[in-house]
């Protein structure tokens, strides 16, 4: 997670402490300074939402997606769910 204050850097943290209760592995997320950014190429922006039927969205970022959803649904808005590309509620 990259942050650009002590603020945020201490909120994103506060995050992963809260978050490591929910898994028995160790959480390898790590809070950064926000240093140098570069935006990738203009073709890889919004690559999901462009290719939402290609093999790779389908085979590896749905299934991410869809896991999400369901541990996170209740923290979602439906709004926030259909923006994912499909729909899918909790289970």
């Amino acid at each position: 997670v990259y942050v650009s204050d002590d603020e945020q850097a201490r909120s994103a943290q506060e995050c992963l402490e809260i978050l490591q209760q929910e898994f028995t592995d160790k959480l390898v997320t790590q809070v950064l300074p926000l240093v140098g950014f570069k935006s990738s190429d203009k073709r890889y922006h919004e690559h999901y939402k462009n290719r939402v039927s290609e093999q790779f969205c389908t085979r590896y970022i749905d299934p991410k997606l869809d896991l999400l959803k369901k541990r996170f649904a209740k923290h979602l808005s439906s709004r926030e769910i259909e923006r994912t590309g499909k729909e899918s509620g909790p289970s």
